[in-house]
């Protein structure tokens, strides 16, 4: 008896050992996706279809940086186009702090999906480019959340000029498509509950959930939408 409480034993502990090297292998799998993905120059590279959007009177070119590669003039319009939509929103909830905001618009593993308008009729001039102005932005990352592999968009922002147009949708339903060829298993984002409008395209037009890692009391609300196939 004695013999087979040992056998029993061992096996208990033979079995917990590979189920922890199970999941050690799982997260080290998990961790050199996001690497893999972050080492990508253009995350576009392969959908040059998506670099443009035309359509409800836009001409809209859709281009992918990095922070390096944003010059100082189009940190400052993007910061500008964030602060006028979403300040009165952060004052109405948790407050607005500048620093804070533009230390996360700006972190150096953020990637941005920059719109710029091609139409000179609809140029915002506040917004105004040597160029082509600045239509909308979507900065995201690539990242482990509660233990996922995961497409972080932290905030995407349009002018006012081109809202209702499309863009929106269109700009989420490339991130999705980024997410699912670097195997992400989903995207997810923060939207502040206050942010009615936004909440409501999120979870009726785009079909985004509540995330579990989503806290029950806050002002905000952690949204995801699963991109892995089935």
């Amino acid at each position: 008896k004695a013999q087979t409480k040992c056998t029993m034993s061992d096996a208990k502990k033979k079995a917990k050992r590979e189920a922890l090297q199970k999941e050690a292998e799982q997260r080290k799998a998990k961790k050199s996706l996001v690497a893999a993905a972050n080492q990508v120059g253009d995350v576009l590279a392969d959908f040059a279809p998506w670099r443009k959007y035309e359509g409800n009177g836009l001409d809209v070119e859709i281009e992918c940086l990095t922070l390096s590669q944003l010059p100082q003039e189009l940190r400052d319009s993007i910061f500008a186009l964030v602060e006028k939509n979403m300040r009165p929103i952060y004052e109405a909830s948790m407050g607005w702090n500048a620093k804070k905001k533009r230390r996360e618009i700006f972190d150096d593993n953020a990637r941005y999906i920059v719109a710029f308008n091609r139409s000179p009729s609809i140029r915002s001039g506040s917004l105004a480019d040597a160029a082509m102005s600045l239509a909308g932005v979507c900065y995201f990352q690539f990242d482990i959340e509660d233990d996922r592999p995961v497409l972080y968009c932290y905030e995407i922002q349009l002018d006012s000029s081109v809202q209702g147009k499309g863009l929106g949708m269109f700009l989420m339903q490339l991130l999705e498509v980024i997410a699912r060829k670097h195997k992400m298993e989903c995207v997810m984002l923060t939207a502040l509950k206050n942010n009615v409008g936004a909440v409501r395209f999120y979870k009726e037009r785009l079909r985004y959930e509540v995330d579990s890692f989503s806290p029950d009391d806050a002002a905000f609300e952690i949204l995801s939408k699963s991109v892995t196939p089935g």
